[in-house]
């Protein structure tokens, strides 16, 4: 078994998905100045927001006008500082959009903060290449093994050029909104994110096992007031900080 939030083994691709090598080939065959674009996660198919096609709410995001850009055309971007990742990935990155998905960027906000995002990239690869042909390969976890999910990076966003999902506070800084787009197209659509389980989406991104508390609980009242609670969080914490010491020996 692999340690926790690291990727053990070969990796398959979701459903008839285009591996990470088979997006490359067809990269090499793009003319200059061309970026590849996903054909089973379209831009402008109103699938690929809405499970049905539609909002089920009946109130469309971005007030019914999304157009989908590249990076370096959203508002704010400067071409030559685009990166996946700048000065480390960290919590604080990550900026709600119009989706209700705060349960997966709390997953992400962690992630971040652990160090845990280098092992969601395709091993091997070199993420800016990647970003400078139009696309960005993850590794996901989801029924109990690692899928890799390709995504274009054509970001769904407003008439003032706003992403209208989450992104980062630099908009230079793409991992927010390509994490989140990988994550859309793992169940579907954006729509399809909207509400879920931190539990969930922290196995989603790591690997681990989830665990939930429920605090009313009457076993869980009586741990707390007898003290046990607070030296199991102890121990937790122990435990991930021996973990993060060895990393950094190794």
């Amino acid at each position: 078994m692999a340690p926790f939030g690291e990727v053990e083994g070969p990796t398959r691709t979701w459903g008839n998905d285009l591996s990470h090598r088979q997006i490359l080939e067809e990269c090499q065959r793009l003319q200059p100045g061309e970026q590849w674009k996903d054909k089973r996660f379209l831009a402008d198919d109103p699938r690929s927001i809405y499970v049905s096609g539609r909002p089920k709410s009946g109130k469309p995001y971005a007030g019914g006008n999304i157009r989908w850009l590249r990076p370096h055309e959203v508002k704010g971007a400067d071409p030559a500082l685009l990166s996946l990742v700048l000065g480390g990935a960290e919590a604080g990155d990550v900026v709600q959009g119009e989706l209700g998905d705060c349960y997966l960027l709390g997953a992400m906000s962690s992630i971040a903060s652990k160090d845990l995002l280098a092992p969601l990239l395709k091993e091997g690869s070199d993420p800016q290449q990647c970003i400078q042909r139009g696309f960005i390969t993850f590794n996901l976890y989801k029924f109990g093994e690692w899928i890799e999910v390709s995504v274009d990076t054509l970001l769904p966003c407003n008439a003032e050029g706003e992403c209208v999902f989450a992104h980062g506070n630099d908009p230079n800084e793409l991992w927010v909104p390509l994490l989140e787009k990988a994550y859309a197209k793992l169940h579907g659509s954006y729509e399809a994110l909207d509400g879920g389980s931190v539990t969930a989406a922290l196995v989603d991104l790591t690997g681990g096992v989830g665990e939930s508390i429920d605090m009313t609980d009457e076993d869980t009242r009586s741990e707390i007031a007898e003290g046990k609670f607070w030296k199991r969080l102890c121990r937790y914490v122990s435990k991930d900080v021996k973990k993060t010491k060895q990393a950094a020996q190794s």
